[in-house]
């Protein structure tokens, strides 16, 4: 990522009379902000007051993907104060920023801050001597599956998805018509020759006629007839066309029974039992 320096440290570079440090930023639960930095003494930045104490990190990267581009920051904890805080104040999910700037010979910071990570810490370290921090870069909050999923035993698939994997194109019908004895909630069909319930959980869409267009979902099915969930404005005539699609309500047994499609069930179908090891 290409980052411009402030002329006022490019003048300091060209006098070989400016050297850099980096400054932490770590965002507590509460709201306040801890400042570090590895320079030799505090540093006073833009107000604000960042306290020395010894800081090392990996490889810091920042990029225009959507990697969620990891860190570890190891700090000093001899005097504990960063501990007492880290405890009292859960670290986890508050913002972390890492940035340089340039210090001239004067012990004066010069220019602007240059940031070279930023994120939110996920977990810390904490022992005799040293914190380390874990990060991850602002990406890894869009890394995760959507929709979210949770501990239920319904499916979040929408059917016929690619997470589904089942495709409903293939049991669909079309150019289908009405015949004699259909009323506004019950269409009669001699072509309706599958098992019960096959269009179950289904949507079933008007093509023609004075109810083109409606579409109702199939509250269940049998030889010759499809009754809707909620009726039509008004009862279509025989020969009103219309199409119909298989659905599904999300349940194990639906899937497993209907569909044979349990290898892609998104839900879950028992809960993992807590385990105290002592």
């Amino acid at each position: 990522m290409l980052r411009t320096l402030h002329a006022d440290v490019i003048t300091e570079i060209e006098k070989n009379a400016v050297t850099f440090c980096y400054i932490l930023e770590l965002t507590l639960s509460g709201g306040s902000v801890l400042r570090f930095t590895d320079w030799e003494e505090n540093l006073a930045v833009d107000g604000d007051t960042y306290y020395s104490r010894g800081m090392e990190f990996g490889q810091a990267m920042m990029n225009t993907t959507l990697a969620t581009d990891p860190i570890t920051i190891t700090l000093d904890n001899v005097d504990a104060a960063l501990a007492a805080a880290a405890v009292a104040n859960d670290l986890r999910g508050g913002g972390m920023v890492l940035q340089q700037v340039f210090v001239n010979a004067a012990g004066a910071v010069i220019g602007d801050p240059v940031m070279v990570w930023s994120g939110t810490c996920v977990h810390t370290e904490l022992d005799e001597d040293t914190c380390k921090v874990h990060g991850k870069s602002q990406m890894a909050r869009l890394d995760r599956v959507c929709p979210r999923r949770t501990f239920d035993k319904t499916c979040p698939w929408v059917f016929g998805d690619a997470d589904c994997a089942f495709d409903a194109s293939t049991t669909e019908v079309t150019a289908q018509t009405c015949d004699a004895g259909t009323t506004a909630t019950v269409i009669a069909d001699a072509a309706r020759s599958e098992a019960s319930d096959f269009w179950k959980d289904g949507i079933l869409t008007m093509t023609s006629g004075a109810t083109s267009g409606q579409a109702r979902r199939v509250l269940s099915s049998a030889s010759g007839t499809v009754t809707l969930e909620h009726a039509l404005t008004t009862m279509p005539s025989p020969g009103d066309g219309y199409t119909l699609q298989q659905g599904c309500d999300q349940s194990w047994n639906t899937c497993d029974s209907r569909f044979s499609n349990t290898d892609n069930f998104g839900g879950f179908v028992s809960l993992s039992e807590q385990i105290v090891k002592y």
